[in-house]
Parts: structure tokens; C-alpha cells; sequence
């Protein structure tokens, strides 16, 4: 493959793709009906009372080895994973029987995920080997080999792909077609990357605790993040709101950054590193709490950071209060809003082996699904969310009922 840094891979027939609609005085009406008078920010939800321990509906067993990524099919019931074993599988989640394998890879795969409109379906590993494969024949139809890979993105309409890497640069490829764009680093090893809803431009973040809103057309970065605007260490996640208006960036320094797309402007930083943390101003100290991942509701003006700590907080990202924190035995690995209509309940998964379900509205425990005694590396939503998916460090990725009765266990 011929990869040309001046090469625009946005012709007009991909930029046609990307054009979504847009509904921003709806959703701004919606969030300014929001009466928030009721809650309590300083209740910590870490009671039982309101606990129902799911077990599993299937289980996929195939991986020898750790399981580091996992990602569902909008359209139909498959999933694919991957881990240590340099293995990805793609499997059904409602008996946990393999479809097909994913071969090839020279390291463990780290990053797997399934294109907007779920014909083809992206696995990369450590080494930087990444392979697409189509849904319908199970074939290989592309692959490439960059450096070594720290994330990788579908585009959120186009069959494009977006990735990045160690060595800070990175990689936009249309597929299956052999151009690519390339955006150069500033030295620094990218560890975060996100489309915005658009799908013409992307957030990252470094190591060096910058981030940097890029035009994927014109390579332009719109703005970085610099000085007391930037994080004191590495970013560990990025996040856009609903219309890519809001930004967030979450940081090894125990913080939370909000940003204005539009400005550049950093408008809030949040302290995540202890119970009744506040919005501050300046960043926090550093205590080694990471914060490991940030999500928006799509429905509400809430704003989750999870934790290392265990420590979930619920801010409210209009006034910057903290609205909720709710507790965890361990730290907190990854976390998800509720993709329905209501959008107010959170999905965290957590070290301690367990994913939990919690209601932003007050903070309360709704759900806790059983796993085993083992690190949970990623977690996925059913595109209707009925069905939670979790990738464990014991080889087996187990999938889960969000209905609010008990699920049967898997025999």
C-alpha cells in the first residue's frame, strides 16, 4: 500500500457519506428540563440494598489466554474478541459459538471493532498488524502493519478507518481502497483517539498530557492543549458529547478536562481522586489515582469518569457539580452510558471482576453481573442494549442480560 501524507483520501464520494443529521435545539430543550433540585451530590452509592447479581447467559471460551478487547455488531448478534493468544474470534452472544477466527496476527490483539454498518469488522495487535475482515465471507479483504498500535476507530458513517500509535503518529486508510493520510507527531506517543460525530474531525490525546483537535481533510489542528490546559501526565481517554460541541479528556494525573470544541477552551477540570471531589480549577496532585476512562450521556448534561481508585463520579457538566460518586472494591476499568431512550444509567466494569449498573439520576446500584475472580479489560453494549459483553482476564468473555430480572445461569 502506497500511503502519501498529502493524499486526501476524502473524495467526494466519502464526503457524501458524511452527513448526519443533527437535532441540537431538541436535545438542548431536553437537557434544560432537567430538574436536578432532588439529587443529593454527596451521596456515595455503595449499598446493596438495591443489588441483583446476574450470571451469565453464554460464554465465549475460546481464547488461551487474557482477553483485551471486545466489540459488538450493530446489526446482528455477534461479537469479536481479542487477546494474548495473537487470536480474534468472532462469535455469536447467544450460544457462544464461534463464527469464524481471525488469524494472522504477530502479537496480542488488542484492539477489535466492527464497522458502523457491520459488514467488515477490524483487529489489530501490539505489533501493529492490522487486519479487516468482510462479515459476509469471512475473508481477509485488507491489512496493514504500522508501528506498534495503542488504539484503532471506525468511522461513524464511512468505511474508513482511523488508528494509533506509539510512536504518537496517526493513520486514517479508506477501505478497501489502498490510500491512506497520515498526521505526524510532536514526538510524543498517542494513547487516545476519537471521531467526532461529524466523522471530519478526530480528538487525541498524547502522552504528555496535551490532546489535539484535528480537520481529518485538511490535517489542521484546530487547537492543543498547552501549558495548565493540558494534563500533568498522560491522557488515558478521550470522549464528544452527542453533537461534538463538548470534549473530555481523562488523565494518569487523577483529573477530568472539559473542553469547548468550538474554542479550544479547557472549562472545567474535575478532581477525581478522592470521595467528594470538586470541580477545580488547577490540577490535581497526582496521588496515582488514574483516571481510566470518561463517557457523556446522550440524553442528559451528565458527564461519568472511572477510576482507579474505584471511585465513579457523575458530574454535571452545565455547572460542573459533582452530582454522585459511587463506590467499587477495585479500580474501575471501563464504563458506559446507557445507549436507550432514557440514557441514565451507567455500565462500569471493574477489576474486582464484576460490571454493575448504576442510575445517574441518583446514584443508586441498580445491577451487579457476576464474572469471575478476574480483571475485566473491556466492555461493549448490545446495539439495543439488552446485552452487556465483558472481556475477562481468565480466557472467557461473558455476556450478560440488562433486563432487571435474574438471567439463568449458563449450564
Amino acid at each position: 500500500m502506497d500511503c502519501d501524507d498529502d493524499n486526501n483520501i476524502y473524495e467526494d464520494d466519502v464526503a457524501e457519506e458524511i452527513d448526519l443529521e443533527q437535532n441540537e435545539d431538541d436535545v438542548a430543550d431536553m437537557m434544560d428540563d432537567v430538574d436536578f433540585e432532588d439529587y443529593d451530590a454527596d451521596r456515595e452509592s455503595d449499598s446493596e440494598e438495591s443489588e441483583s447479581n446476574l450470571t451469565c447467559l453464554a460464554k465465549f471460551s475460546g481464547h488461551k489466554g487474557q482477553v483485551y478487547a471486545v466489540d459488538v455488531n450493530s446489526k446482528v448478534a455477534l461479537a469479536v474478541s481479542g487477546g494474548e493468544d495473537d487470536m480474534a474470534y468472532v462469535w455469536n452472544i447467544e450460544n457462544g459459538e464461534t463464527i469464524f477466527s481471525c488469524d494472522g496476527h504477530k502479537d496480542s490483539v488488542i484492539c477489535t471493532c466492527f464497522s458502523s454498518d457491520g459488514k467488515m469488522v477490524a483487529t489489530g495487535d501490539m505489533a501493529g498488524v492490522i487486519q479487516v475482515w468482510n462479515m459476509e465471507t469471512h475473508q481477509k479483504i485488507w491489512s496493514f502493519e504500522t508501528g506498534d498500535l495503542e488504539w484503532l476507530e471506525w468511522h461513524p458513517v464511512a468505511a474508513v478507518l482511523f488508528a494509533g500509535t506509539q510512536d504518537g503518529q496517526c493513520w486514517l486508510w479508506q477501505i478497501p481502497k489502498d490510500n491512506c493520510k497520515i498526521y505526524e507527531s510532536h514526538g510524543m506517543s498517542t494513547n487516545s483517539g476519537k471521531f467526532l460525530p461529524d466523522g471530519k474531525s478526530a480528538i487525541v490525546g498524547y502522552c504528555d498530557g496535551t490532546s489535539k483537535l484535528i480537520d481529518l481533510k485538511t490535517a489542521e489542528v484546530r487547537f492543543s492543549t498547552k501549558g495548565r490546559d493540558a494534563h500533568s501526565e498522560s491522557v488515558c481517554a478521550v470522549a464528544c458529547n452527542h453533537d461534538g460541541s463538548l470534549l473530555a479528556t481523562a488523565s494518569l494525573d487523577g483529573t477530568a478536562k472539559l473542553i469547548s470544541a468550538a474554542s479550544g477552551k479547557v472549562t472545567g477540570t474535575y478532581d477525581c481522586k478522592k470521595p467528594n471531589s470538586q470541580n477545580t480549577e488547577n490540577d490535581g496532585d497526582g496521588d496515582g489515582y488514574s483516571v481510566e476512562c470518561v463517557a457523556f450521556s446522550s440524553t442528559l448534561p451528565l458527564l461519568a469518569t472511572g477510576c482507579l481508585n474505584g471511585l465513579l463520579h457523575i458530574w454535571d457538566h452545565k455547572s460542573g457539580i459533582l452530582r454522585h460518586t459511587c463506590k467499587h472494591e477495585r479500580g474501575i476499568t471501563k464504563l458506559l452510558w446507557d445507549c436507550g431512550s432514557s440514557g441514565h444509567l451507567v455500565y462500569t466494569a471493574s477489576l474486582d471482576g464484576t460490571c454493575r449498573s448504576w442510575d445517574a439520576r441518583n446514584g443508586e446500584l441498580v445491577q451487579t453481573f457476576q464474572g469471575a475472580a478476574e480483571h475485566i479489560y473491556d466492555m461493549k453494549l448490545s446495539s439495543g442494549g439488552e446485552r452487556l459483553v465483558a472481556a475477562f482476564a481468565d480466557g472467557v468473555v461473558r455476556v450478560y442480560s440488562t433486563e432487571s430480572q435474574k438471567a439463568d445461569p449458563l449450564r
